[in-house]
This record gives structure tokens, sequence and C-alpha cells, in this order.
């Protein structure tokens, strides 16, 4: 039977392979520290990849959130951070508004939280109201929910956007919960990726998290990481990107309106308003309008018609 090797006879031989093998130099590199709760499932080839994708993301959320609500709307990638599924769940206030998400074909689930008092300022903007900071406690309402559910579709869109270029998937939610117990889409040790955004809108600042357990883009990691580096090193960029800045805009659609004047009655006269009726504004019949873009005022114009569209020539522009 072969004699085992004494730790002595051991390092004998690593010394002999590596005669700066018990140097502390050495002895340092050899030992690694590892925390068994807390593990390092992403490299930092992955992590910085999956940092530019969701700084996309970011700015592709403002501008569609800033569509979406009409309102000026400024979102930025805080931090981000690995941790286990447990512990961002703990971390989470309660109640506080969550999504779960898929990403076809990606497998498993991420989740989406944003904070309750945004969540209810964007509601009121939604029901009328101006936005902002809001009182209101208690359960939400039937149409509350369904107005939060539209509100996720505007969260996920720009997600599925960022990731496109890079790893193309199908980005869904289901129905949104108002606490942590109803969306358990990880196992509570199973590393995640977290990445933390500050929204700024209706003059509040609010907290937004994307929550993506490493078993969903395990399979992703290697692929998301070529392709950014690979598009990290083209100089002709896409024809999108190639765009100037008059070209970028020409797409985007804005609600434009013309004031053809104001008048004032009572809601009686209102109600007893019949076909064939004039009512008259405050504006001559040769004065100027006012044409708004997008709820402000811009322009001074005309009415008029082209062939046999109405239409306003622009006279003024408005400082």
């Amino acid at each position: 039977m072969t004699e085992a090797l004494s730790q002595a006879q051991i390092e004998s031989l690593m010394m002999s392979a590596n005669p700066d093998f018990g140097t502390p130099a050495v002895r340092q590199k050899l030992v690694k520290s590892y925390d068994f709760r807390r593990p390092d499932k992403f490299s930092k080839e992955h992590l910085r990849a999956l940092r530019n994708l969701h700084e996309s993301y970011s700015r592709l959320l403002a501008s569609a959130t800033a569509s979406y609500l009409r309102a000026p709307v400024q979102v930025r990638l805080a931090e981000f951070e690995q941790t286990p599924f447990s512990e961002y769940v703990h971390s989470l206030p309660n109640p506080t508004l969550l999504y779960v998400l898929s990403l076809a074909p990606l497998p498993g689930q991420a989740l989406l939280q944003l904070d309750l008092d945004t969540a209810r300022a964007v509601l009121e903007r939604l029901l009328g109201g101006p936005g902002g900071p809001s009182s209101q406690v208690g359960d939400m309402t039937e149409i509350e929910l369904t107005l939060l559910k539209s509100l996720g579709r505007t969260l996920t869109d720009p997600l599925a956007e960022a990731w496109e270029p890079v790893y193309p998937v199908t980005v869904t939610s289901k129905e949104p919960v108002l606490s942590a117990e109803f969306a358990q889409v990880a196992m509570p040790g199973e590393a995640t990726i977290v990445f933390f955004f500050e929204i700024s809108v209706f003059n509040m600042t609010g907290s937004l998290s994307l929550c993506i357990p490493h078993p969903v883009i395990h399979s992703a990691l290697d692929d998301l990481a070529a392709q950014l580096w690979a598009g990290a090193g083209t100089t002709n960029g896409t024809e999108h990107e190639r765009l100037n800045p008059s070209e970028q805009l020409s797409p985007v659609e804005v609600l434009v309106a013309a004031e053809l004047g104001r008048t004032e009655m009572t809601m009686r006269d209102l109600v007893a308003l019949a076909p064939d009726q004039i009512v008259k504004l405050n504006t001559p019949a040769n004065g100027a309008i006012m044409l708004r873009v997008a709820g402000r005022d811009k322009f001074t114009g005309r009415p008029g018609v082209v062939g046999r569209n109405l239409a306003v020539q622009i006279m003024r522009a408005l400082p």
C-alpha cells in the first residue's frame, strides 16, 4: 500500500517545483476568501456589460415615462450589487409596488419594484391631477390597479428595447402586487443582481429597483458581454447612431393643439347648447390664435385651410 505523504513532504515537493512557494506573497495569491452566504456569480466583465445595458435602460425609461405622463422625468442608475434574494426582499418597504417579469426566452422570473409614493403620484396624474406627493393611504382600488398595470408596460417596454441590440428578450409582467410575499421569484439564498435607480418626477425623487436572479440570465451572460465588447470597438455605429440630433428627433410624436379662443358660460347654458347655435369667443375673426405643443404655448398663428384640410399658419414663435 502506497504510503501517504506528510505535510512536510508535500511542501518540500512544492518548493522544488517553485522556489517562491513558501513566500508570503505567493501564499496570499493561493488563498482567496469566499463568502458562502454572498457568492460572487457575476464576473467583472459580466457586471460591466450589465451596467452599460441598464444605463441605457434608464435613459430609455426616462423618455418613455415622460411621454406617458406628459411631464419631465429623469432616471439615473444609482448603483447595482450582487445580493441574495432574501436580503433584497427584506430591504423592500412594505407596502411597495412590485411587478413580476418574464424575460422570454430566458428561464425564470425577475422583479421590478417602484416605491409607493411615486406610484401614487403617477396615479394622481393619470386620474387628472397635477401629480406630486399624495397623502392617500389604504388599499388600491380596482381602477388604480388597472392603471398601474398600464404603467407596468411603460416601465418594462424600455427594458426589452435596451436588451434588443445584445440579447433580444420579450418582457411581460403579471398583475402588480403590493407585498413581496406575493412576488417570490427565487429561492431565499439565490444570488441576484439588483439595479437601483433614482426617478425624479413631479418635483419629487423616488426609487425604482430591478432584481434579476442569476439563473435567469446565466445562459445570456457570455453573449451579453461579447456583444457589448464588440459594440464598444465599433467606430461606425448603427444607422440610428449616425443620425444627427434633428434626424433622431424627427420621428418623435408630440401633441399639437390650436386654441381658437375662449369664452365663459354657465353650466345651464352649456347643457342647453344645440346644433347650429353660435358661441362667441374672445378672439377676433382676424386675430392670432395660440398654438400649443405638448401642452405648452409655443407659437401664435392664423387659422386657414390647405386644400380640404383645416390648418394653422404660424406667425410668431414665443420665447
